[in-house]
């Protein structure tokens, strides 16, 4: 059992049980923290999912607007530039994402 998790991170899966999210989406969003930014790669090593999963899954997310597109970031895991993604936070982020 994991016993340090922040609070945001408590939060965030607490949303998502409420708003009806399972399996791996739910997995996806309660292991993002607010604020940072992922590479689908770290998600994948996260959640234990495969990164296929875990690129389809996130493309359903950011349809649904509960994840954004970031930018490109250098993935700490295979030293590759890819798409980031993060956690939406506030509507300023829908937007900056739609650019």
């Amino acid at each position: 059992m994991k016993t340090n998790v922040s609070l945001t991170s408590i939060k965030s899966y607490d949303a998502l049980k409420s708003s009806g999210f399972k399996g791996q989406h739910a997995a996806i969003v309660s292991h993002m923290e607010p604020g940072h930014i992922y590479s689908r790669r770290q998600i994948a090593q996260l959640t234990g999912l495969e990164t296929s999963a875990v690129a389809g899954r996130v493309f359903e997310l950011i349809e649904d607007g509960v994840l954004v597109e970031r930018g490109t970031i250098v993935c700490p895991l295979t030293g590759k530039h890819v798409k980031g993604v993060a956690v939406v936070e506030t509507q300023m982020d829908l937007l900056e994402g739609a650019h």
